[in-house]
């Protein structure tokens, strides 16, 4: 047996140690309000993809934790509304689902009544804001969160603090005059790991992973300098390849994840679309996705047309019996574009932003994710 624990390799654990995020942890601690009962603070944690920010967060909430003090965190990509990510941040609250009769309004003033109801605070993370403006075009949620205080102005709202998490620097230029005056300019950089940061933070999690001796120190630091290569440090890209590599060890009934393991596996994934990406799509961005492969590998082109793309999605979706349309098609092709997981230059030049010879495998993984969601 080589696995101890898979689950310490997923995107979604979060470890007790956040090793090289010290720092930034101690930074954003020390900006907290002294008292709980101060003004709500608003942060910007930014970095690029895999660099630490979401863990980050989530230690400090657990830092802050007591009787008195929660956090509460949403992700904005996977929720996709200000409706939903506010019924999500009421939900962890109340421990229970709201009423969807609510408005988002009503949803966010049930939480600040109910923390103030039971004399608790919180502090809010919002993961990939930027992502969520870009897509959806809807500010308010900046807007609504960096001015919470506002909803009882006497009393103010027992919100620490609004951690938004971004990668793309320019977020803020989408943003209007109020709402960059009031998200402010506290923010805490997100540097992408070193390789010798890299191999300790892979020591860490293989250590929890895996059994002892299944992971040689040799092949913790070949998966950090090829992920150092290919995507400039994403950590969780790392932990999808020794998550892979260890489960094709397994599956053939070696004692031990090797250097050819890691080869292969590294043959097979693109640092743009990792397992956390491809599980957050929902059933009709995985046909476009399944789709465009196809598309691709028969027309042996680094990208294909809008109409060719929509001839092979109605022939996919029929056979998955999932309805498709135009107005699905170019919803999902935006979406996956604005992922960054499918590159888009007009009607006519519509391709993925994965090699060629890493794109059928890939497919393949989609395939059976799909299936297994029809059983």
């Amino acid at each position: 047996m080589i696995f101890k624990d898979k689950a310490k390799l997923s995107p979604r654990y979060i470890p007790e140690r956040l090793p090289h995020r010290e720092d930034e942890i101690s930074k954003i601690l020390s900006m907290l309000p002294e008292e709980p009962e101060q003004a709500n603070l608003v942060l910007q944690l930014q970095g690029p993809p895999g660099t630490g920010k979401t863990s980050s967060a989530v230690h400090v909430g657990r830092r802050i934790s007591s009787p008195e003090v929660t956090y509460l965190y949403v992700n904005l990509k996977i929720l996709g509304s200000k409706f939903a990510a506010y019924r999500e941040l009421l939900r962890q609250f109340l421990g229970t689902s709201p009423s969807r009769s609510l408005s988002s309004e009503e949803m966010l003033v049930q939480l600040i009544r109910g923390l103030k109801e039971k004399k608790k605070y919180a502090a809010i993370i919002l993961d990939e804001i930027d992502y969520f403006l870009k897509s959806s075009r809807d500010t308010s949620i900046v807007y609504d969160m960096t001015r919470i205080n506002e909803i009882d102005p006497i009393e103010g709202s027992n919100v620490i603090c609004t951690m938004f998490i971004v990668r793309d620097p320019k977020w803020r230029r989408g943003l209007g005059g109020a709402e960059r005056s009031s998200l402010g300019s506290l923010i805490v950089l997100f540097n992408p790991y070193t390789k010798e940061q890299l191999v300790d933070i892979l020591n860490y999690r293989a250590e929890e992973a895996f059994t002892k001796g299944a992971v040689d120190l040799e092949v913790v630091e070949y998966v950090a300098e090829q992920v150092v290569e290919e995507s400039e440090g994403d950590v969780r890209y790392a932990l999808d390849i020794l998550l892979h590599a260890g489960t094709l060890a397994e599956n053939r009934g070696q004692e031990k994840v090797t250097l050819d393991d890691v080869r292969e596996v590294i043959s097979q994934l693109s640092p743009n679309i990792n397992s956390e990406e491809l599980q957050a799509l929902n059933k009709n961005e995985k046909i476009i996705l399944l789709s465009l492969a196809y598309a691709l590998k028969s027309s042996s082109q680094p990208y294909v047309g809008f109409s060719d793309l929509y001839e092979v999605y109605k022939e996919v979706a029929r056979s998955y019996r999932i309805s498709s349309s135009i107005k699905m098609l170019e919803k999902g092709v935006q979406d996956l574009h604005d992922r960054n997981i499918i590159r888009v230059s007009g009607i006519s030049r519509i391709g993925l932003n994965a090699p060629v010879n890493k794109l059928i495998p890939i497919v393949e993984r989609l395939i059976k994710t799909i299936k297994e969601g029809h059983k």
